[in-house]
C-alpha cells in the first residue's frame, strides 16, 4: 500500500461499510460519508431494521489496518490534529502516553502545580517519620486529602 493510493477495507463493525487508510468511509457501492462533530464520526445504519450507531473515524481507520485496539489503549492522532484521520497518522497507544503527547505538542496544557517535586518527597519523607496528613497539609498549604494521594502514590506518580 502506497502513501497516496487509496486502499478500501470492509469494516469489522459493519459489513455494509468500507474504510480507507486515507481516513475516508463510505457505504458499500455508496458515496464518501462526510463526518461530522468535534471528532470526525459518522453513522452506520439508517433504515427501520437496523438502529442508527455512531463511530470515530480514527477508531475505524486504525481497527480495519492495525488489527483491535489493545486493551486499555487509545486512537492518537501523531500530528495532533483530529480531523486527519489517515493512518500513518494514527497509533495506537496507552492513555498515559496519549496525554504526554498532547503535553508535548502543546494541545493540553501543563497543570500548574502546587507543589514542587522536592515538597511531595518531602511530604512523603515525614509521613514516613509519622508526621500526620493534617500537619503535613498545613506546611504545604494543601488539603489532607491531597497529602493522602500523595502519600499512596495516587498523585505525583512518577515521584
Amino acid at each position: 500500500m502506497t502513501k497516496n493510493k487509496e486502499e478500501w477495507r470492509t469494516t469489522k463493525r459493519d459489513s455494509n461499510y468500507l474504510v480507507s487508510n486515507l481516513g475516508n468511509v463510505r457505504r458499500v457501492g455508496g458515496v464518501v460519508l462526510k463526518p461530522y462533530g468535534n471528532y470526525p464520526t459518522v453513522v452506520f445504519g439508517s433504515s427501520c431494521k437496523r438502529p442508527r450507531k455512531q463511530h470515530y473515524v480514527h477508531q475505524l481507520v486504525l481497527e480495519e489496518f492495525c488489527g483491535e485496539r489493545p486493551k486499555g489503549f487509545v486512537a492518537n492522532h501523531k500530528d495532533g490534529n483530529k480531523y486527519n484521520n489517515k493512518l500513518d497518522n494514527l497509533e495506537w497507544c496507552s492513555q498515559t502516553e496519549n496525554k504526554l503527547h498532547a503535553y508535548r505538542t502543546g494541545l493540553m496544557p501543563l497543570a500548574q502545580a502546587k507543589l514542587t517535586v522536592q515538597q511531595v518527597e518531602e511530604i512523603r519523607f515525614y509521613s514516613k517519620l509519622g508526621e500526620s496528613k493534617i500537619a503535613s497539609a498545613k506546611r504545604y498549604g494543601v488539603t489532607t486529602n491531597t497529602v493522602y494521594r500523595i502519600i499512596t502514590h495516587r498523585t505525583w506518580k512518577t515521584v
